[in-house]
């Protein structure tokens, strides 16, 4: 994906918004050229000289301007129109910036939500580009600075080098050549800054990253007393960021100090022009001239030291771009098949010469698989540890894209079906479906409707767990307040609130004690009559439970025999 499909779809978005900025942008330019041109005037006004360069105001009255008092009011008015300007300028840019990050953080978290899993899970959290500000801070400053602004201050620059070259050819091709020779040493500059600033940044994105994790494992350090090497580990990262942010605000300082010294010379330069014309060519110099230069020339000095640095603001910008572009191209769930709506009718799965292998793995998981399940019907998927049976649930629910073979529900391959209309007939429990909410009341019911308090409140109260978990408990921070048992029997109740007809269950009993766990089977038995249900586990299940199929998994395993692979998967 090419990013700057990103900007065209956004301008197409707010087309009108787009437009208007640059109007006032454009406007904001034009009064902050004619503002020192105007001031220029009171040369005239005050020291009785006249000089030919008044018609740049030919278009306001001469009665206007003809007492000092006429001119200074005129004045307060434009300094006026300038202030609104500049500040209807600076807020458009930066609401337009704000505008095309909003844009891209729904852009980009609605299509992460719709990444195929395996790729996800392959590419790692890290890919999501919002977990580092650093990169949006670079595509705002690639939007405001380095395409709206630079813009307007090309206009601008455009307007002010027609202004010098009226004032004279000399002054003319002064300005230009020293803003030449000035160019060229700040995109020097500009380059070095840009090798600085990415390994600054990388540094940065490494150490956000280790802080996340080690947060993420703070009950891990403290139990086995890793304080003291967890902060070497950290202290050497910052150490390295410490030097790295030296070298970078060296060149940072240098540029932010050449380029005012140029400008200045540039000064200098028209300064010493002028007087070289007036030894040499008296009648060639208009003080006037040379004053509407001095005023437009200090005008200009911001504008220049944003022009001259823009350089690192686009390459900076596009890397960033890049990244998220990138990170929209990653494929989505059949992203690439023609997805039709589920005709449900009992719920009946059927498995046909399934392959599948992650992907960058030679050797697959599953080759030529086949299974049946039939509805109202509970199935127990096992084997030891490793052989397949999370990644044959997440194939199952749609999780994962078949390389080969067929899943069928109801005959219907659910490659073809929307994901979303299969898994309102699918409900997972498994460890990896994390809970999502503040309390008991939002993890189970993934709302906060109150309608729903007193069916979620049976559930807890069938499984136990009304006692130590009321509704408005609050779980922590990704359930971190919950026992392992108690998180479990939570996604449990969670599961049963959906009432879906079709349950995946990924190590039934795993975090149970003997209490919790019979009540899980006496929930599940009431459940059987009128759900299918698949049990993935590598223990036994108890005898009491009944089973209608068993499904053996051996381990993932194969032996080369005339140079193809055979499979040790079997079913039962």
């Amino acid at each position: 994906m090419n990013y700057f499909n990103l900007i065209s779809t956004f301008v197409k978005q707010y087309p009108l918004r787009v437009l208007l900025t640059f109007a006032i942008s454009l406007m904001a330019q034009v009064f902050a050229v004619f503002l020192p041109i105007y001031i220029a005037r009171s040369y005239d006004l005050l020291f009785g000289i006249q000089s030919q360069r008044a018609r740049f105001l030919t278009f306001i009255p001469e009665d206007w301007l003809a007492t000092f008092k006429g001119y200074f009011t005129l004045f307060l008015v434009v300094v006026l129109f300038r202030g609104l300007l500049d500040f209807a300028e600076r807020y458009g840019i930066a609401v337009l910036g704000e505008l095309h990050l909003s844009f891209l953080r729904k852009k980009l978290f609605a299509h992460q939500l719709q990444v195929d899993m395996s790729v996800y899970e392959d590419k790692g959290t890290g890919k999501y580009l919002l977990r580092y500000s650093g990169d949006l801070t670079s595509i705002q400053a690639f939007i405001n600075k380095g395409m709206i602004r630079f813009v307007s201050d090309f206009i601008l620059l455009l307007l002010s080098f027609f202004i010098f070259f009226s004032l004279g050819a000399p002054i003319g091709w002064t300005v230009l050549g020293m803003v030449v020779v000035l160019s060229l040493v700040t995109y020097l500059l500009n380059r070095k800054l840009y090798t600085a600033s990415v390994k600054r940044r990388n540094a940065k994105s490494g150490l956000l990253k280790f802080v996340a994790s080690r947060l993420k494992a703070l009950w891990t350090i403290k139990s086995f007393n890793r304080f003291v090497p967890e902060m070497g580990r950290y202290e050497k990262r910052v150490d390295k960021l410490l030097n790295l942010g030296k070298g970078y605000q060296r060149l940072v300082g240098v540029i932010g100090a050449i380029i005012p010294v140029g400008l200045y010379l540039l000064i200098g330069m028209v300064m010493w022009v002028t007087n070289y014309l007036k030894e040499t060519s008296p009648e060639a110099v208009d003080p006037k001239s040379f004053f509407i230069a001095l005023l437009l020339l200090i005008t200009l000095i911001p504008v220049f030291r944003r022009s001259f640095r823009v350089s690192i603001v686009w390459r900076n910008g596009s890397i960033s771009y890049q990244k998220l572009a990138d990170i929209l191209s990653l494929p989505l769930e059949n992203g690439s098949v023609q997805k039709t709506p589920l005709q449900w009718e009992q719920g009946h799965l059927l498995v046909k010469g399934l392959s599948f292998g992650y992907p960058g793995q030679a050797k697959k998981i599953f080759k030529d698989f086949n299974m049946e399940v039939l509805p109202n019907t509970t199935t127990w998927v096992h084997g030891p540890a490793g052989v397949g049976k999370t990644t044959l649930l997440k194939l199952l629910s749609g999780g994962y894209s078949i390389t080969s073979g067929e899943i069928l529900v109801d005959n219907q391959n659910i490659r073809s079906i929307k994901a979303k209309a299969l898994r309102r007939k699918i409900t997972i429990i498994d460890n990896s479906c994390r809970l999502l909410g503040k309390t008991v009341f939002e993890a189970v019911s993934y709302s906060r409707k109150s309608s729903q308090r007193a069916k979620v409140q049976r559930v807890l109260d069938d499984l136990g767990l009304s006692e130590n978990l009321p509704l408005d408990f609050c779980i922590g921070e990704d359930g971190c307040r919950l026992s392992q048992g108690q998180y479990r029997l939570l996604l449990y109740a969670r599961a049963f609130l959906t009432q879906k007809p079709i349950l995946l269950i990924d190590e039934p009993f795993v975090h149970l004690d003997g209490i919790m766990k019979q009540t899980v089977l006496s929930y599940l038995s009431q459940l059987q009559c009128n759900r299918t249900l698949l049990l993935f586990t590598s223990s036994s299940i108890p005898n009491a439970f009944n089973i209608d199929q068993k499904v053996a998994l051996s381990v993932s395993d194969y032996k080369e025999v005339n140079g193809e692979a055979m499979n040790l998967f079997s079913s039962s």
